[in-house]
C-alpha cells in the first residue's frame, strides 16, 4: 500500500476508533500537519506522521510507551 492509502485505511479509522471522533481526529490531524514539507518524499511524510502520532502524550497515556512504539514499528512497516 502507498502512504496515503495507509493513512486513510489503517491509521486514521485506528484513531477513531481507539480516541473517539473528536479525540481522534485531533490526534490524526497533528500527525498530518507535523509532516507537510513539501520538501521530503511521499514515505519520509509518512513516517513523520506515524512518529508525531504515537508519541502523542493521549496515545502514550492509552497505549503507554511499550505500546506506542510497537503501534508505531507496525505502521512503518506497512510501507514497501
Amino acid at each position: 500500500m502507498d502512504p496515503r492509502t495507509i493513512r486513510d485505511t489503517v491509521i486514521k479509522p485506528k484513531m477513531l476508533e481507539i480516541f473517539g471522533k473528536g479525540m481522534g481526529n485531533l490526534i490524526f490531524s497533528t500527525g498530518i500537519l507535523a509532516a507537510m514539507d513539501g520538501k521530503k518524499t511521499e514515505a519520509e511524510r509518512y513516517k513523520v506522521m506515524v512518529e508525531t502520532i504515537c508519541k502523542e502524550p493521549e496515545v502514550i497515556s492509552m497505549w503507554g510507551e511499550a505500546g506506542a512504539k510497537k503501534q508505531m514499528e507496525e505502521w512503518l512497516n506497512l510501507l514497501p
